[in-house]
């Protein structure tokens, strides 16, 4: 099963292409329009990678003895 970062780079990738042959056709406002959503998704991965390596705080009691 992939995983998200292996989605998102290939997602990336793709867009990429896909801009390359907008660009070799001479489609300027698909060229745009890949460019658009490219830089979306990299902006949402980088949202997403900064959330997975975000830590939690936990508070941990400790416990001390009482001495008598």
């Amino acid at each position: 099963m992939p995983t998200i970062d292996n989605i998102y780079k290939q997602l990336i990738e793709e867009t990429q292409e896909k801009i390359n042959l907008f660009a070799i056709n001479n489609n300027k406002h698909g060229q745009q329009t890949q460019i658009e959503v490219l830089n979306a998704v990299k902006i949402l991965y980088e949202a997403h990678k900064k959330a997975s390596t975000k830590k939690t705080s936990t508070k941990k009691t400790v416990k001390t003895a009482k001495k008598d």
